[in-house]
């Protein structure tokens, strides 16, 4: 790949870019994969590759859309900055580590990567001068702001209604279609040694801009919320068993790897040890040259400091000269994280699909016995969600496609025009219980039996059985 702006290659080469080399993209999987040692930093070049891939040919082949150079030059900075607001082993910051530190953005909601993606982009801007070399490509503090939606597929933002599309390039919160995922897909596969069914270069080849009447689609809640008439990015209806490939790639890369019982047990060790020292090991240095903590970092939303915050604090813990208890302890999960002595798996269940589930913390104590020499703080549980992109809902309900006749009408395929095979239901949760002590974990094996038993999920000996809800 060849980046030509100098707008892109000074900003791969400051600091606030190139932490990302320092953080693996599939966090734990390593673990497992040895292989999988590939950083977020290879991820976002691949992005911003793919970005302006996919937009030239519409460029060349759409004249009528009007895209311009600085169209395609805004969209590729957006996936070049994508993940600047990842922290340590990615997803173990993103879902373990933010929720459990309760810390809220500015509205007031829970903190999250995509915030911190913002506040570290204005960072990468204002410590690297970086505004007038923008403006020397004509691109304004509007358009930075534009880019911002980009990094967050939030199409509303748009003004022009005729560049709405661009804003599912990067982020698609329609479908999950975008050089995000298509990135992620060929190269996790690629370092894990996975087959990768799905050919993205065909999808920007069938892509195609087209005008999509007012609909009305189903919203998180179950209610129906009307779209207004937009220009969507549509593919061919030939590419639907092709887009099928990408989504059913998502899920074989989470059973097989990303959601994997090792994984998923080191995450948590991990996520464990970072939190035990979070209030004693101060890591990270802040602007003013005040060392931080992790909490404190992200509580003063201080970029500087969380400049030093990727997957090198868990060997930072290690080294620390603290000599707090919980220090020591997490530095004892850390040595056995790294010497892949993980706690030991007592149990895991596939749960209903409508069956309501407490906290991994809540379920771990109705499981405890601490007169039988189980207590909770013994026990670590680990709710695992698998799926297809769009949670419960079939992502192929939400493509436009069109066909070789009518080339300029959206048109919505029924499942007999996929595919026979497609699943009924698109998404399973598991229950997983492992032991931080080996000699636990016979008799913690048998109060998780009793706890499926009194929920009625399917008890272990018959979790070999009962594979999937999705049929596969």
């Amino acid at each position: 790949m060849e980046f030509k702006s100098d707008v892109l290659l000074k900003i791969i080469d400051t600091p606030q870019f190139q932490r990302l080399q320092d953080i693996k993209q599939l966090g734990c999987s390593f673990s497992v994969f040895p292989g999988a040692t590939h950083t977020r930093l290879a991820h976002s070049l691949g992005v911003c590759h793919l970005a302006g891939e996919f937009l030239l040919p519409l460029q060349r082949n759409q004249p009528e859309l009007g895209i311009k150079d600085k169209d395609i030059l805004c969209v590729q900075i957006a996936g070049l900055c994508h993940d600047l607001g990842r922290g340590p082993f990615s997803h173990v910051f993103e879902n373990d580590l933010l929720p459990r530190l309760g810390i809220k953005n500015k509205k007031g909601e829970p903190l999250k990567h995509g915030d911190l993606t913002l506040m570290m982009f204005d960072h990468l801007i204002e410590e690297n001068d970086l505004m007038d070399t923008f403006k020397q490509h004509d691109i304004q503090e509007n358009d930075i702001l534009t880019i911002k939606s980009m990094m967050e597929g939030n199409v509303d933002e748009c003004n022009d209604p005729r560049k709405r599309f661009l804003f599912e390039v990067v982020v698609n919160k329609r479908n999950g279609i975008d050089v995000d995922k298509w990135d992620s897909l060929a190269r996790d596969c690629h370092h894990l040694g996975i087959a990768n069914n799905f050919d993205h270069r065909r999808c920007m080849k069938f892509a195609r801009v087209i005008l999509v009447p007012e609909h009305k689609v189903e919203d998180d809640k179950g209610g129906r919320v009307t779209i207004p008439e937009e220009l969507q990015i549509c593919f061919k209806n030939k590419e639907a068993e092709n887009l099928y490939e990408m989504f059913r790639g998502q899920h074989t890369l989470q059973r097989k790897a990303l959601k994997h019982k090792v994984t998923s047990v080191m995450e948590h060790m991990v996520m464990e040890a970072l939190m035990k020292a979070d209030e004693h090991v101060m890591i990270f240095p802040g602007k003013d040259g005040t060392m931080l903590t992790m909490t404190q970092t992200l509580e003063q939303q201080d970029m500087h400091a969380f400049t030093y915050m990727t997957d090198t604090a868990i060997d930072q813990v290690l080294s620390s000269g603290e000599v707090e208890l919980n220090v020591r302890v997490a530095k004892e999960i850390v040595k056995r994280a790294k010497a892949r002595d993980v706690y030991t798996s007592a149990g895991d269940v596939l749960i209903p699909p409508l069956a309501k589930l407490r906290s991994p913390d809540e379920i771990a104590e109705k499981i405890s016995k601490a007169d039988l020499g189980l207590p909770a703080e013994d026990l670590a549980v680990r709710v695992v969600i698998i799926n297809y992109g769009q949670k419960d809902k079939n992502p192929m309900d939400s493509i436009r496609f069109y066909s070789k006749d009518s080339p300029d009408d959206a048109l919505v395929l029924g499942e007999d025009e996929v595919s026979w095979v497609i699943p009924k239901k698109f998404q399973e949760r598991y229950v997983r219980l492992y032991c931080r002590k080996p000699e636990q974990a016979a008799k913690a094996g048998e109060r998780f039996k009793d706890w499926c038993r009194k929920k009625n999920f399917p008890r272990r000996e018959k979790v070999a059985k009962v594979q999937s809800y999705l049929g596969i």
